[in-house]
């Protein structure tokens, strides 16, 4: 990438809005540019870590080992970052361990700035710290925020798993009510629901004001979907066929990154969901062999 090509892909970077575009050239000079092919590990969990990483082109995909249901290690997406933001802002404010693994997903071109790098460039600039370090502030606040969000409403949803609702439409109106207001910005939503007995969608639940498409989406291998730049859909996977679908419409369109970490809350919900509908099945079908069993004992003599 050449200067120019360069100041232009900073000046589209959200921790530099503050910083003057006079500014930018200075900087540069102390970046080191470097390119990962799609499903390479830009840094592993754990390894020492003192440079930012700013996205280019692309995407990266953050992840954590978590301990999976069946007790093995497993990664789980912590988000999925595009071009115009950055990993590894914690290395700059404490440098040490890093906290998660970093995964080119699709090929990426990054800006790597380097910790002494940093300083150094602050010191002939020592205006510019204060709007700098704001920014990762910022950054980092939004990113807990929607963590915490997220953490909160899987926590709710996996509670449910142990509460007796009694139908999947009772369980469907119930989620998409706690869900809808966890999803940053203003949304309306929908919840369908497979009918056995006339084999069709039927939407069991609204949520908000604006229309909400009521035709299937075709999902293919991906569970979750954006219609269009405001509308993302979810499908609720059943052990013969499609158990049900959600479909949320924003009132604007989200960012990049808002709109990956939408994609990725909901297609974890739909998992608990998911196990969720299980539960009432089975709950449903033992209902149904106690019934049978009682009146075959009433019957007999």
């Amino acid at each position: 990438m050449d200067n120019a090509a360069m100041l232009k892909a900073l000046r589209g970077l959200h921790l530099l809005e503050r910083i003057p575009d006079d500014r930018l050239p200075t900087l540069a000079g102390f970046l080191k540019q470097k390119a990962f092919t799609d499903g390479t590990v830009i840094f592993e969990e754990g390894s020492e870590g003192d440079a930012l990483l700013f996205v280019a082109k692309g995407s990266i995909r953050v992840s954590k080992r978590v301990l999976g249901e069946k007790g093995e290690i497993e990664q789980k997406d912590l988000a999925i970052l595009p071009a115009g933001e950055c990993v590894g802002e914690m290395s700059l404010m404490v440098p040490g361990p890093r906290s998660a693994r970093a995964t080119a997903a699709g090929d990426v071109e990054v800006f790597q700035l380097e910790r002494t790098d940093l300083l150094r460039w602050l010191d002939s600039n020592p205006a510019l710290a204060v709007g700098f370090f704001a920014e990762i502030v910022e950054t980092l606040t939004r990113r807990l925020r929607r963590s915490s969000n997220e953490l909160t409403l899987l926590f709710d949803l996996s509670q449910w798993l142990l509460e007796p609702i009694p139908s999947g439409k009772d369980l469907l109106q119930k989620v998409l009510g706690h869900l809808v207001p966890h999803v940053e910005g203003t949304w309306s939503g929908a919840a369908f629901l497979y009918n056995e007995f006339n084999e069709e969608m039927e939407r069991v639940a609204n949520q908000g004001q604006a229309e909400v498409p009521s035709t299937c989406p075709v999902f293919g291998d991906q569970k979750t979907i954006w219609l269009d730049g405001k509308s993302v859909a979810v499908a609720i996977p059943g052990p013969k066929r499609l158990d049900g679908y959600l479909v949320l419409v924003g009132a604007q369109e989200p960012p990049p990154e808002l709109r990956n970490e939408i994609s990725r809350t909901l297609a974890t919900s739909a998992g608990l969901i998911e196990s969720a509908l299980e539960n009432i099945r089975f709950r449903t079908e033992d209902q149904l062999r106690a019934r049978l069993q009682s009146a075959r004992s009433a019957g007999s003599f």
